[in-house]
């Protein structure tokens, strides 16, 4: 933990270090993967390609799908993950 002033309101603040533990981790990992293992298989994989590193245009290439809907599916999978 460290103190630091806010230049803008010249406010003392605590700003506290967050380091997950490796079990928490693991908890993180395993929700991820049971959140995306309940989703539709197109949605699976686009997010597999997206972990892998492609482009969106190369995901929607190699899936035949427009740009538009691998982003659009793209956002639902975050919507879920982020609830």
């Amino acid at each position: 933990m460290r103190d630091k002033t806010s230049p803008m309101t010249g406010v003392e603040v605590k700003i506290v270090d967050f380091k997950p533990t490796p079990e928490q981790l693991i908890t993180d990992q395993e929700f991820v993967d049971k959140t995306i293992q309940a989703m539709p298989d197109i949605h699976q994989e686009i997010v597999k390609l997206a972990i892998q590193g492609l482009s969106i245009k190369e995901i929607s290439e190699k899936l035949s799908l427009p740009e538009g809907t691998v982003l659009s599916r793209l956002h639902r999978v975050r919507e879920k993950l982020y609830k």
